[in-house]
């Protein structure tokens, strides 16, 4: 998937359960993002061969000052699948009652963004986004030590849109 935005000059990528930038198997994405249980582990998988996933591309980056981004683009068979998936994950992250709806401007047009209530355990806010284009998903991770800017959330996650809707 080419669509996936470059990091920054300047950054660095990190260690996630993912492994290395770049595409990834259904099943690494899988232990990855649903490691603890079985049984859900496994009705992914299904939900996922279900909504036709085709492929897994994943990069992340971590700038100076600590800012961390993680974007996972998962591509479908078709643009039904892709939706399925946003909306999927959409509605399970909004039962989190750790998170809130992110509501600055300026946050590209079907967007739905997650933010932290508090500051986690490592002392970042982060912030959960899901969106489809065409027949890709994003899901788009991005963790600030102490606090967000929103400026710079909107303008990251504008940039991988800008390249989806290419």
């Amino acid at each position: 998937m080419s669509c996936i935005a470059a990091a920054p000059d300047g950054s660095k990528s990190y260690t996630t359960a993912l492994g290395p930038n770049g595409t990834v198997t259904t099943q690494q994405f899988l232990a990855a993002f649903y490691p603890d249980d079985a049984q859900y582990h496994n009705q992914i998988a299904n939900q996922l061969q279900e909504e036709g996933l085709q492929s897994v591309a994943h990069r992340n980056w971590e700038v100076t000052g600590g800012d961390e981004i993680d974007i996972v683009l998962l591509g479908f068979a078709s643009a039904s699948g892709a939706k399925d998936r946003a909306r999927l994950v959409e509605e399970s992250t909004q039962r989190d009652p750790t998170l809130t709806t992110f509501s600055g401007s300026g946050m590209p047009s079907g967007v739905v963004a997650l933010v932290d209530r508090a500051v986690d355990k490592y002392g970042n806010i982060g912030v959960r986004a899901y969106a489809a284009y065409g027949q890709v998903e994003m899901e788009f991770n991005y963790f600030r030590p102490q606090s967000l800017d929103a400026a710079d959330l909107t303008a990251q996650i504008g940039r991988e849109v800008a390249l989806l809707n290419g």
